[in-house]
């Protein structure tokens, strides 16, 4: 049968669990679900890294025994949803400021990278916040260097944030 040693470190806690490799892949699993509850409940932009080292021994006809390192890095990360955004933030956080995180949200994760005023709309109304005239808000912030306009489409203006004020929004999760 085949043993396997299991070791994470995140920071100063240290798990390790060593035995028979199905004993060790089922407790993994049960410490994965943790360790990624871990990674939302973080609240820090910066990435420290929980390393998960691992190996596993394997015996040889011949009466040896044969390790396999391998390595899983974990990261943590903005809230994957815009609704666990919106609960990771301060809670006095106005509407327009939530509007400008919807915007930024889009752009991480659309694939031009950019963001629309109806992108906005969308989402804040998925979360019933209402700000009125979304397109006048999106132009506003423009004209403040909040925003910028990287494209047009026709009608439509495709925005991204600018640098200085996505620091600004990441500093909302610490």
């Amino acid at each position: 049968m085949a043993e396997a040693k299991l070791e994470i470190k995140i920071g100063e806690i240290k798990i390790e669990l060593e035995g028979p490799s199905d004993f060790v892949s089922n407790h993994y699993d049960k410490i994965e679900k943790h360790l990624e509850t871990y990674v939302k409940l973080s609240k820090t932009t910066e990435k420290p890294k929980a390393v998960v080292q691992a190996t596993e021994t394997t015996a040889q006809a011949n009466g040896t025994a044969t390790e396999t390192p391998s390595e899983t890095i974990v990261t943590s990360e903005l809230p994957e949803t815009f609704g666990e955004w919106l609960n990771a933030i301060p809670k006095d956080t106005s509407d327009t400021r939530k509007a400008l995180l919807a915007g930024y949200y889009t752009q991480l994760n659309s694939e031009t990278k950019t963001f629309r005023s109806r992108d906005i709309s969308r989402l804040l109304k998925e979360h019933s916040i209402k700000l009125s005239n979304t397109s006048q808000f999106v132009k506003k912030l423009a004209e403040n260097k909040k925003t910028f306009q990287h494209s047009k489409n026709g009608n439509e203006a495709n925005y991204k944030v600018s640098r200085d004020m996505e620091a600004e929004l990441k500093k909302m999760f610490e």
